[in-house]
């Protein structure tokens, strides 16, 4: 027989034992969704407290520590500085110093917090060099900004690199580029040079010294016109011009039967230009015989003697030197003779 689970036996050690409590009434619909709606509006209330608070609480707490209380690096880390490792390029170096210097301008930071907040962001081989630095300084001194930034500018922005990307710039042409693309280029390489480029009329004859000559006879008559308008007129002149000549090549592929462009083939033939004309084929060159004269043993000239040169031999083809055939007197290896003088008799 089942036991009675009333009100009056529950807790009670009598009849069997403990029993825990019966769990509460549940709620009803209308109670669930008031509950929820009111749990909804707290939340909308505490958000838009939040968000006002985000907007108006870091200017009221930045003019309650000029007053009162000196900045903390986590007050800084709150206008997110950027961090530098390295730099590939000297002018990235450059820029994060430039955007460091903004946002501690943003904080109330005295000039030597600066560098120490500064140093915060430095990573790999720009830490190694800020301990190095450090480490250089005397006994308690402490760096200021201005010591921080002239360091940090011989160390990541020397002086030569600035030089040749100057050099650089002055020498760019444009090239096999396209017009956006050279202007890309330019602008990134004007940052080397802000003294030629200090003005409109400067930066725009920098623009047009680099341009190809095609392009630049092209935009002879825009004279008067500020920088970024002759910019835009280049890549219009340009585009129109890469336009006119694919339509020119396409009509001149239409007009052709074949489909294809044909140009017509120029075959050079080397002339002869040799002293002697070249043999046929079918000559037989003849072995070149070469007379070499005899060896004559020379005497010694006696003296109060004319040297008498030999009378011309009968044969045509001896030498008129020496008699000895085989050669010419003007080629004859032998000393010249004088030649007797015929007398009649």
């Amino acid at each position: 027989m089942p036991q009675d689970y009333s009100p009056e036996h529950v807790g009670n050690s009598q009849g069997g034992g403990n029993f825990p409590a019966p769990p509460p009434v549940p709620p009803n619909l209308a109670d669930a969704i008031a509950w929820l709606a009111t749990a909804t509006a707290d939340n909308a209330r505490l958000l838009r407290e939040l968000a006002r608070d985000r907007q108006d609480g870091p200017q009221n707490r930045r003019g309650y520590r000029n007053q009162h209380e000196e900045t903390k690096y986590t007050d800084f880390l709150e206008s997110r500085p950027p961090v530098f490792s390295r730099a590939d390029e000297p002018l990235e170096a450059d820029d994060w110093l430039r955007v460091i210097g903004h946002k501690l301008d943003l904080e109330p930071c005295s000039e030597t917090q600066k560098p120490k907040f500064a140093a915060q962001q430095l990573r790999g081989p720009a830490s190694a060099w800020w301990d190095n630095f450090l480490d250089v300084q005397p006994a308690g001194h402490e760096v200021t900004w201005e010591e921080f930034k002239t360091a940090f500018r011989k160390e990541f922005i020397p002086a030569g690199i600035m030089k040749m990307k100057l050099e650089e710039f002055l020498k760019l042409q444009q090239g096999g580029m396209s017009v956006v693309q050279y202007i890309a280029r330019f602008n990134h390489l004007s940052q080397y040079a802000r003294e030629h480029i200090n003005t409109d009329e400067k930066k725009k004859d920098c623009f047009i010294r680099g341009l190809n000559t095609k392009l630049k006879s092209m935009l002879t008559t825009c004279v008067g016109t500020s920088f970024h308008q002759f910019v835009d007129i280049a890549i219009d002149t340009e585009e129109q011009h890469c336009q006119h000549k694919e339509s020119k090549k396409k009509k001149i592929i239409a007009a052709n039967p074949g489909g294809q462009l044909k140009r017509q083939r120029v075959i050079y033939h080397p002339v002869n230009h040799s002293r002697f004309p070249q043999r046929p084929t079918s000559f037989q060159a003849r072995p070149q015989t070469v007379v070499r004269p005899a060896m004559v043993q020379s005497y010694p000239q006696q003296r109060n003697v004319p040297n008498i040169r030999p009378p011309a031999p009968q044969n045509s083809n001896a030498c008129f030197n020496c008699g000895k055939p085989g050669h010419y007197s003007n080629v004859c290896p032998y000393p010249k003779q004088q030649r007797a003088l015929w007398t009649p008799q």
